[in-house]
């Protein structure tokens, strides 16, 4: 299940709405056999916190995993009720190049591997769309000319 945040909750501002990030995930998955996206976050139009999405999805799924960015391991304690997050789901950490993986803290793990150096903070300051799929590159990069802008 793919789920867009209408807003991170450790951020203020996002490179693009939260509807247009949901068109793009629209694009990019659902040709995708096996693989849903979600507005359900969007939805709620406002910043939701993952333990709240998780209970949800869990009316409907059986949520076994949850995938975060290796990035997130320096904060994941702070998150709201992250024992039970613990306690419910096997973490799945995607590598990010320069992240030290701490998984001391994790009850259980999985590691997917990324090979490639790719960050949202790459794309928005030096606009560096090398890994943005031709589907949503454009758009993208409208995008961001358009913040540039105002």
């Amino acid at each position: 299940i793919i789920v867009p945040a209408y807003l991170n909750p450790f951020k203020s501002t996002s490179l693009a709405s939260a509807q247009k990030r949901l068109k793009w995930c629209h694009r990019l998955f659902d040709d995708i056999p096996k693989v849903t996206v979600d507005d359900y976050e969007i939805k709620q139009g406002k910043s939701i916190r993952t333990s709240q999405s998780v209970k949800y999805f869990n009316r409907i799924y059986k949520v076994k995993y949850l995938i975060i960015g290796s990035d997130n391991l320096s904060t994941l304690t702070q998150w709201h009720a992250f024992d039970w997050l613990n306690k419910t789901v096997t973490w799945v950490i995607a590598t990010r190049e320069n992240h030290f993986l701490d998984t001391d803290m994790l009850n259980s793990w999985k590691l997917l591997e990324i090979d490639f150096p790719v960050s949202s903070s790459a794309i928005r300051e030096k606009r560096d769309l090398h890994y943005i799929d031709s589907k949503i590159k454009k758009s993208v990069q409208e995008t961001i000319n358009d913040n540039k802008k105002g």
